[in-house]
């Protein structure tokens, strides 16, 4: 065969959970991409399955998208026939819902250990695949749930020492499962090793799919709790910008050199300067509000008194101290280029108005005050 008639195979990528507002924007940016991969995808039920027709009924129809229904991190070996003939895997899932503080050990534990279990049948089924790579969106409390004692920006070489199964143990959580997956990982053979990098979000904000709003999307919680909120915390907040999230997913799997972790925390933002933002440019939904903040001296007396008096300091630190990231790795070496928060706000907020989710206040609102 002359090397005219030669050509290279496209890649066949598998992206978890088709219908979650991280996957969405992943399996559109694929589409797109010049290497013209033929995208897996699942979804756990027929509901899922109707909404990812609906996106992407175009690239159904061509076989560019296959959908397998039924895959669920609580089924062992569940997930074998989506990974067949997948060089690549962008696993998305988390199978742990969110737990807090007083939720108690014993709920907190066999909720660990679901997740650590679901994510080791994962990766075990990834090895016997002979899957290449895996970029897993992961978060970036795996390098500390808490601003650092110290000051310091966090990077990707701290360790979330600080989480235990009563303080964080969401965070926990994940910070052991990326533990248990390298160990896993160091252990196969040469010829079974696969490449893992992790990307690390904070919240994930930005336009909506479509005009799909999205429990993954933190949009309207960014609104509800930072803007429109009669009182608010005067804590601080990461955001990612999902177009930035995606370019660093999208990135980690081309680069091959790319490997471990890389945070990925666009910004810092604290409520007064979301709520400021939103009145300057969409003031006929937000400027009859006030700027009353709950003082961080309150929150630091206030919070000793909490139920779990073994984590007030933990507690009182995290909300009378700023969030610091260095993004630096995933700049160099992926190449992203975080936006401007501004943007990433203003575009958040005006899908949300665009698409019928925030509405325009009444005249008699007895908000006003705040």
């Amino acid at each position: 065969m002359s090397s005219a008639n030669y050509r290279i195979p496209s890649p066949t990528v598998l992206v978890t959970g088709g219908n979650a507002y991280i996957a969405q924007f992943l399996i559109d940016r694929l589409l797109t991409d010049p290497s013209n991969p033929t995208i897996h995808t699942t979804a756990r039920n027929g509901a899922a399955t109707e909404n990812i027709r609906k996106y992407f009924a175009e690239a159904l129809s061509s076989g560019r998208l296959k959908i397998f229904e039924g895959p669920d991190l609580h089924k062992p070996g569940s997930f074998k026939e989506a990974l067949e003939g997948c060089t690549s895997v962008f696993y998305t899932l988390c199978s742990m819902s969110p737990l807090n503080d007083f939720d108690g050990p014993e709920k907190s534990k066999e909720s660990i250990k679901t997740h650590i279990d679901s994510t080791m049948d994962f990766m075990r089924s990834c090895a016997a695949a002979k899957v290449k790579t895996v970029v897993w969106t992961l978060s970036f409390s795996v390098t500390g749930p808490a601003p650092r004692e110290d000051g310091r920006a966090a990077t990707e070489e701290d360790e979330n020492k600080e989480s235990t199964e009563i303080y964080f143990p969401y965070f926990y959580g994940k910070a052991l499962a990326e533990t248990e997956a390298i160990r896993y990982i160091d252990s196969l053979p040469e010829y079974d090793k696969f490449r893992l990098v992790t990307i690390n979000p904070f919240a994930v904000i930005g336009p909506l799919y479509k005009g799909s709003l999205l429990p993954s999307n933190n949009n309207a919680f960014m609104v509800q709790f930072n803007v429109t909120s009669s009182f608010m915390f005067d804590v601080s907040y990461g955001f990612t910008d999902i177009r930035d999230l995606v370019d660093a997913h999208i990135q980690a799997w081309k680069v091959e050199s790319a490997k471990g972790r890389y945070l990925c925390v666009g910004s810092v933002r604290r409520p007064l300067f979301i709520r400021a933002l939103a009145k300057k440019e969409f003031p006929e939904y937000f400027a009859h509000l006030g700027s009353f903040v709950l003082p961080r001296w309150l929150v630091s007396w206030i919070l000793p008194f909490v139920k779990q008096l073994d984590v007030k300091s933990h507690f009182m630190h995290y909300s009378v101290s700023d969030y610091k990231f260095d993004c630096s790795k995933a700049e160099r070496e992926l190449g992203v280029k975080f936006r401007p928060v501004e943007e990433t706000m203003k575009d958040s907020i005006a899908d949300l108005i665009q698409c019928g989710y925030v509405s325009k206040p009444k005249k008699s609102s007895w908000w006003w005050f705040w």
